[in-house]
């Protein structure tokens, strides 16, 4: 993966993990394995994941894989996976096409601040925030 161990940084119970560039499998080793990421929010106890891809150009197979993961991993821990990504990119299209269940929001704000009561994270689909939602919206099909 691409995210390097140098773009997370621990607030207390949010971990935010910042990326500018492509989420892909090619790079090997060279960034953060969930065990990584994982150590570093159990270390700070951390509940909330936030992985910021507003600058994400794209998210190849390797890199979904990755991100599938991440949020199997986060939901075993109990933590909440917050994944902010452009509204109109193809990060969020793929990741809206999975229908994984990801905590989807269009701005690190709005993802840090909202409860996590009020997650919906009982939805079997993506969660939608935008800047101008005051709620969740539920992924039935491709939108964005």
């Amino acid at each position: 993966m691409t995210v390097k161990t140098d773009c997370i940084e621990e607030f207390g119970r949010v971990l935010l993990i910042r990326c500018g560039t492509p989420l892909d499998g090619e790079s090997g080793s060279s960034g953060a394995r969930t065990e990584d990421v994982l150590r570093h929010a159990r270390r700070s106890g951390a509940r909330i994941l936030l992985l910021d891809l507003l600058h994400t150009p794209y998210a190849d197979s390797g890199g979904l894989r990755w991100l599938l993961a991440l949020k199997r991993a986060a939901d075993a821990e109990r933590m909440s996976l917050r994944v902010v990504c452009a509204p109109a990119g193809r990060v969020r299209r793929n990741l809206v096409l999975l229908r994984a269940g990801f905590e989807l929001y269009d701005d690190v704000h709005r993802a840090w601040h909202t409860p996590l009561h009020a997650t919906g994270r009982d939805n079997p689909f993506a969660t939608a925030r935008t800047a101008h939602s005051p709620g969740p919206t539920s992924f039935v099909g491709m939108s964005a």
